[in-house]
């Protein structure tokens, strides 16, 4: 299975020089490596993107309370995924994430 993208709102605003925000929410899926998910501007409908952040854990939760930080990777254009342990944040195990559904706000062309 893949990454799965489903817009929520998107926004254009051509005063601020073609700038494009957008609410996504992306599915996850059990295929996750170290180093992430590869996330293209194309999956995202943009051509260019500046900033990709999430809001709060998950927007669907199935089952008990799942603490990870999702991050993002803009230079090699991946998603990553942490889970808190004894005071760091290592990347998570694929299992963890298949099926999670994280919403994010994506800043770009």
């Amino acid at each position: 299975m893949a990454l799965t993208f489903t817009d929520v709102k998107r926004i254009n605003i051509q005063k601020s020089g073609g700038l494009r925000f957008a609410m996504i929410d992306i599915t996850l899926d059990g295929s996750y490596v170290t180093g992430g998910w590869t996330v293209l501007a194309s999956d995202l409908k943009m051509t260019s993107i500046f900033g990709l952040n999430s809001f709060g854990p998950q927007v669907a939760a199935a089952g008990a309370t799942f603490g990870w930080a999702p991050g993002a990777d803009l230079t090699s254009g991946k998603l990553l995924a942490f889970k808190g342990a004894a005071g760091m944040l290592p990347e998570i195990s694929a299992a963890d994430l298949n099926t999670r559904v994280v919403r994010f706000l994506a800043i770009g062309a």
